[in-house]
């Protein structure tokens, strides 16, 4: 998938400190609808919160909940498509071989990505300048990268993150 993405996160530990100083953590009894009430609350009540998940370019969501040791953490997770590849990506790629970068649109109606690239995450750099799609050859140096897509807008472009890869 190549997509957009934000994230909520909610905790709450229930604690109780003893007159000797001791904190321990405090079972949490209760049922699990007013623990997500309570997080849903508490990420409406949060400007940054609130605008993820009301963002309508988000079309995944992914939920997440843990309680250990009296702590409960429930995670968010948002995406927004914008296309798939037409083909696989395999994680490993030799350098100097040959694949695909074709993308399906999502929505349909929306144009396809017009180039890519290989992106150094680690060092917050592209790998080279972008590729049109249609250019199938890897001629980039070996290391791991994020590959990035091109989408045409009125304006330029919007890049949006694909799957990450190793160039062997």
């Amino acid at each position: 998938m190549i997509r957009g993405s934000g994230e909520n996160i909610w905790r709450y530990a229930s604690i109780i400190e003893y007159e000797d100083g001791r904190r321990v953590p405090a079972a949490i009894d209760w049922p699990a609808r007013r623990i997500a009430e309570k997080a849903v609350d508490s990420w409406m009540n949060s400007p940054g919160h609130r605008e993820n998940i009301l963002r309508a370019s988000f079309t995944h969501l992914g939920v997440g909940m843990s309680i250990v040791k009296g702590e409960t953490t429930i995670t968010q997770n948002f995406a927004s498509a914008r296309g798939y590849l037409k083909t696989g990506l395999p994680q490993q790629i030799e350098r100097g071989g040959y694949v695909s970068m074709e993308t399906t649109p999502f929505p349909s109606f929306a144009p396809n990505a017009a180039m890519y690239d290989f992106y150094k995450e680690k060092r917050n750099e592209p790998a080279g300048g972008p590729i049109p799609v249609s250019e199938r050859k890897i001629d980039v140096a070996r290391g791991i990268y994020r590959v990035r897509f091109y989408f045409e807008t009125r304006d330029g472009y919007e890049i949006y993150t694909g799957p990450r890869v190793e160039v062997r």
